[in-house]
Formats: structure tokens, C-alpha cells, sequence
């Protein structure tokens, strides 16, 4: 996965380290707003910020693994050099493969998102029912 394939992979090893550091970091803040929704289940404002927090999260696991940056599918480029040098894709066919994977990978990180943070949200209601 050293070069650019059309809808598959269109990143490099620069950018997949970069995507590890900030998945550290989006899992530690998910990790400490998870601790706050304990506190306060019922807070929708807190269900929010579970959701997001999972969805970046899991945003940055399926690029990782995927090896494929969906801002740079979006916008027509690939990066398999040091960071910041983007190469512009011309040809319209790998730019819409690159389109589509982009969608599903947001669209699959949303599903995903949702479903845990739902999960979470029926957990802590049904334990705090259940201890009353």
C-alpha cells in the first residue's frame, strides 16, 4: 500500500502515523466525556458529546485501517510522501471512486457511532433503573 489506488488506498505510512496520534487523543477525550455521561446519563447535551467524540474516533480508526483519508477522497487528492505534499488527482473516474469510499466510510463511522453510543445510553439508564 505504497501507492495510490482509485477508491482503496490514498494515503501513506506519514499520514497513517498521523492518524495514530490523533486517534490517541480522540479516544482519551471519548474515554473522559464516556466518565461524564456516568455522572449524568440524562443529559442530552452530554449524549451529544458522546456521539461526536465516538464518531471522530471511529472516523480516524476506519482511515487508519483503510488506509484511505477521506477529506483528501473528497477534495481529489493523495498524499504518499512526507506530510503536506499532496498530489492533485485529474482524473474524474478515480476522484468519484475516491468520492464514493469517502461516503461510505463516513456513513459506516456514523452507524457505528450510533449504535455505541445508543448502547451506552440504554446500559447506564437501565443499570440506574434497575439500582433505584
Amino acid at each position: 500500500m505504497d501507492s495510490y489506488k482509485p477508491g482503496y488506498y490514498n494515503i501513506g505510512i506519514a499520514e497513517i502515523r498521523l492518524r495514530q496520534r490523533l486517534l490517541k487523543i480522540s479516544s482519551t477525550i471519548s474515554v473522559i466525556i464516556a466518565f461524564f455521561f456516568i455522572l449524568n446519563c440524562e443529559s442530552l447535551l452530554m449524549q451529544i458529546f458522546l456521539f461526536l467524540t465516538l464518531f471522530i474516533s471511529v472516523l480516524i480508526y476506519l482511515q487508519i485501517r483503510c488506509h484511505f483519508c477521506i477529506m483528501f477522497g473528497i477534495f481529489g487528492f493523495q498524499n504518499f510522501g512526507r506530510l503536506g505534499e499532496l498530489q492533485e488527482i485529474h482524473c474524474h473516474t478515480s476522484h468519484h471512486k475516491d468520492l464514493i469510499k469517502s461516503l461510505n466510510l463516513i456513513i459506516q463511522s456514523f452507524l457505528i457511532a450510533a449504535i455505541s453510543s445508543g448502547l451506552v445510553y440504554l446500559t447506564l439508564h437501565y443499570l440506574a433503573q434497575y439500582y433505584r
